[in-house]
């Protein structure tokens, strides 16, 4: 990279690697919000737009060809719940819908054509989804709704076995103590 990064999130986009925001240093007041771009063909890193948002801590998913990144922290160590988006053509980011949480942290994936957040810091076990044609952010799970014992019996019933809750097709397996999820 052209410049060092910690707490950086990171995505593959067309074949090309990107590394966004981060910290250049241990200090969380140098929080970036640049984006850096490594053309494996060429052996090189290219700097593309900065963010609109300087973050840490963040997490990055491509959906539609396009690079999302969500949350993380600022220099003053907040919580975001901003979510924008890179699209190559222009070299242009674009804010969406912010999440329902600010977390730091987190977990991204795409699954059936959406994208979800899942815990962090800010959030707990806490499952969110983005629907690209509403821009808007549906809490699929608050992490804090229904006791422990509620949840084994709904995901029992609702997934035909343990550790899993049903969404959609397939299934998405949430880990209270743990902060973590699985989707299959």
């Amino acid at each position: 990279m052209l410049q060092g990064r910690e707490g950086l999130a990171a995505a593959v986009l067309g074949g090309r690697l990107y590394a966004l925001g981060g910290v250049s240093s241990i200090r969380a007041n140098d929080s970036l919000k640049t984006v850096e771009c490594y053309d494996a063909e060429k052996n090189v890193w290219e700097t593309v737009a900065d963010m609109s948002t300087e973050r840490w801590g963040g997490t990055a998913a491509v959906l539609d060809d396009k690079l999302f990144v969500m949350g993380g922290r600022n220099a003053r160590q907040l919580n975001l719940a901003s979510v924008e988006y890179y699209e190559r053509a222009s070299n242009e980011w674009k804010q969406v819908a912010p999440m329902n949480k600010g977390r730091y942290g987190h977990a991204a994936a795409v699954w059936n054509g959406r994208l979800y957040v899942m815990g962090g810091a800010g959030a707990g076990s806490s499952v969110e989804s983005y629907d690209t044609e509403r821009d808007e952010w549906v809490l699929e799970s608050s992490g804090n709704e229904a006791t422990e014992e509620e949840v084994e019996v709904e995901a029992e019933a609702e997934a035909g076995g343990e550790g899993g809750v049903r969404i959609g097709k397939g299934c998405m397996c949430v880990d209270r103590r743990l902060h973590a999820a699985v989707a299959v």
